[in-house]
C-alpha cells in the first residue's frame, strides 16, 4: 500500500516530513527591488539632500520620480551622466518620457527653481 492523500498530511502534521518540499517565490524570498534616487534642491541652498527609495520595477523616469517629490513645485530637472562628478549639475531632463541615468546604483538629480 502506497501512502498518498491524507496520510502525507498526517505525516507532516507529526513531525516527519516526506511531503513535496516547501516552494519559494522569488517574490517572497528577496525583499521588493529598489532604487536610491538622491534629491538636491539647489533653490534651498542647505547642502542637504533628500534621498527616497522608489520602487525599480523598471527603469525610473522623470514623469515616475515627480509623482514621488516629497516636494512639488515647477522645478527644471538635471541629472548627472557621468560617475566622475556626481555633484556637478549634469544634463537637463524635461521629457517625463525621458529614462533617468542610474550611476552606481543610484540616480542624482539636482533641481532647480
Amino acid at each position: 500500500m502506497t501512502r498518498e492523500g491524507p496520510s502525507t498530511n498526517r505525516q507532516k502534521s507529526s513531525g516527519t516530513t516526506t511531503a513535496r518540499p516547501p516552494t519559494t517565490s522569488s517574490a517572497s524570498s528577496t525583499p521588493a527591488q529598489t532604487i536610491m534616487v538622491i534629491i538636491f534642491y539647489e533653490d534651498e541652498g542647505t547642502g542637504v539632500p533628500y534621498g527616497l527609495k522608489l520602487p525599480a520595477a523598471g527603469p525610473l523616469t522623470l514623469g515616475m520620480l515627480k509623482i514621488h517629490l516629497p516636494k512639488k513645485g515647477n522645478y527644471k530637472y538635471y541629472c548627472n551622466r557621468v560617475k566622475d562628478d556626481p555633484l556637478s549639475l549634469g544634463e537637463e531632463v524635461k521629457e517625463d518620457e525621458e529614462v533617468l541615468p542610474v550611476l552606481d546604483g543610484k540616480i542624482v538629480v539636482h533641481l532647480e527653481t
